[in-house]
């Protein structure tokens, strides 16, 4: 699928649902990925099921980005300081 495809079914997904129930949604995904997580730090990992659950919450994160008018670059420049604040945390602990 090109990204004006993609871009085009987030707008129909977002018009034919509502915002609302896009963002339960996006919440209830979140949760599906978080249940993923807790079953492999049981140590019950099924990378299958859990590359499904990423894949779903990067789909609700573009639409919510498209619901909020949240530029890539934006999130680029905040991607960066939250890095740089990683980098100093892991490098004090060396």
């Amino acid at each position: 699928m090109t990204d004006l495809e993609t871009a085009d079914l987030y707008e129909k997904a977002i018009d034919k649902f509502g915002m609302v129930e896009q963002l339960v949604v996006a919440i209830e995904e979140l949760a599906e990925l978080q249940k993923e997580i807790t079953k492999a730090i049981r140590g019950k990992a099924n990378i299958k099921n859990m590359t499904e659950e990423i894949a779903d919450v990067l789909i609700m994160i573009d639409q919510v980005t498209r619901m909020y008018f949240i530029e890539n670059k934006d999130i680029e420049v905040a991607k960066d300081y939250k890095l740089n604040i990683l980098k100093e945390i892991v490098e004090k602990r060396d």
